[in-house]
């Protein structure tokens, strides 16, 4: 290696050391003089004129950063989730963020999302922001008018009482507190306008804290500012039993099921319906009250043992949306025989 050759490598490394060097000060200074702290974010909401909307509800409920994104956690960015805002008549609205992510680690926040919701508009459950937001003009955001859905309940062929009736839609609105369907002087229930294109609906009738009716969970189908009228039966609830296969040693211990509905593509927002139940000592269990057209998906948990991963049924588009895991799944008609659940042991 030449004298010349030798100088030149030895310099260039002095250079990078010092780089270096001079990145890891500004990043220790960085982080040693910016506290966590709460930034503002003025958002401004209008519709497909241009023109503001005020009365718009607000709720930022999670951040992206480098490590990823997730529920804005209170205890990790040292503030809790902030209230509930509105719209003024101007459309405007500030939202606060934290600094950091996670200002343990100096872990900047990249991005806020909101819920935004107005009864006229289609809901945005992820309106996502890029910060810092460093324009002088408000982060815009343009509210679309929807979708009208007006359910007509019926019960044996007729039109039925709207009492007691609980609606659930798969933009994810029908979750928040407060929200429900208008009820019109034709008797029947509008829902909140609906993004264009397809999207699901269930009726679900309760008695207390416990349903005892469901209709089937239908697609509906429009493009934006169109009425769209559609007809839901409503049906009894059935009651499935099922048990553990007999390779589990009795009695049980610690035993689980839980079911849920089977969307029929994964593309698509869809409403789904949970239950759970204990499995008894001898290893049967009961769900008291399930929709009585909708397949039901089926995993089951106890001490040492877990549900082996079902086949993926007929007409489910992908085919193959998860090669690890799916429930064992099962079709109304075997409702009135017990199911049974094949099991397999966990590794100790």
């Amino acid at each position: 290696m030449s004298r010349l050759f030798r100088l030149l490598l030895g310099t260039l490394g002095c250079f990078l050391f010092v780089i270096v060097m001079a990145s890891a000060e500004e990043t220790a200074s960085t982080s040693e003089t910016v506290e966590q702290h709460l930034i503002t974010l003025p958002v401004k909401f209008v519709n497909q004129e241009g023109r503001p909307v005020g009365d718009v509800e607000v709720s930022p409920w999670a951040l992206r950063s480098s490590q990823g994104h997730g529920q804005w956690n209170d205890e990790r960015t040292g503030y809790p989730v902030p209230e509930q805002v509105k719209s003024d008549a101007n459309g405007m609205v500030e939202v606060q963020y934290p600094f950091y992510a996670n200002p343990k680690e100096h872990v900047l926040t990249t991005q806020v999302t909101l819920s935004v919701d107005h009864p006229e508009y289609v809901f945005k459950s992820h309106q996502n922001i890029n910060v810092p937001y460093e324009e002088d003009e408000p982060f815009l955001v343009e509210l679309e008018k929807g979708v009208t859905v007006e359910i007509e309940p019926i019960e044996n062929g007729k039109p039925t009482d709207l009492k007691a009736l609980h609606c659930l839609w798969s933009d994810g609105r029908s979750w928040l507190s407060g929200a429900s369907p208008t009820v019109t002087q034709q008797g029947t229930l509008r829902i909140p306008p609906l993004s264009e294109g397809k999207s699901q609906v269930l009726l679900v009738r309760l008695d207390g804290e416990h349903a005892t009716h469901f209709s089937p969970i239908d697609t509906v189908e429009g493009k934006a500012g169109e009425v769209v009228k559609h007809r839901l039966e409503l049906l009894p609830a059935v009651r499935i039993t099922g048990r553990l296969s007999d390779n589990v040693p009795r009695p049980i211990h610690n035993g689980r099921v839980c079911v849920s509905t089977l969307p029929e593509k994964h593309h698509l927002h869809s409403v789904d319906w949970w239950s759970w139940s204990p499995i008894a000592e001898d290893g049967k269990f009961v769900i008291e009250r399930w929709p009585a057209t909708q397949p039901i998906q089926v995993t089951a948990l106890c001490d040492h043992y877990i549900a082996r991963s079902g086949d993926t049924p007929s007409g489910i588009e992908p085919r193959d949306p998860d090669p690890y895991w799916r429930p064992q799944t099962f079709q109304p008609s075997q409702f009135s025989e017990e199911l049974l659940i094949e099991m397999q042991p966990m590794v100790r």
